[in-house]
């Protein structure tokens, strides 16, 4: 019976430590201590937690990616003929044109999604 006192013990401090240190970098600590209705805590973000998880797994996916392309562009270039040189400029004019277009697609994810303008 003590044991189970114990337990309750330590899980009602792990969940306020948790819900104390955990609340205080998105500013709802504040909320937590005031005396308002519930109806008047909740607070509507327009800005998507998905979202955000993707553009942040998909800027190391493009890096990934830009650097993985970049070492195959000597293999691509030493085992060209001349029939395939124009097609070689092609590629690299549409991969210059990919990886600029990335980074501003991805700035933008950003700033729009972290700025609640999506």
């Amino acid at each position: 019976m003590q044991n189970n006192y114990k337990n309750q013990d330590f899980q009602s401090k792990l969940f306020q430590s948790l819900t104390k240190y955990g609340s205080k970098p998105f500013g709802f600590d504040k909320m937590l201590t005031e005396d308002v209705p519930l109806k008047k805590r909740e607070i509507e973000y327009a800005s998507s937690l998905p979202l955000q998880i993707i553009l942040y797994f998909n800027v190391y996916y493009s890096i990934v990616w830009a650097i993985g392309t970049c070492f195959l562009w000597p293999l691509l270039v030493t085992r060209a003929t001349d029939d395939n040189l124009v097609w070689i400029i092609l590629i690299l004019f549409a991969f210059s044109l990919t990886v600029i277009l990335e980074i501003i697609r991805l700035y933008m994810g950003y700033v729009g999604n972290l700025s609640e303008r999506v």
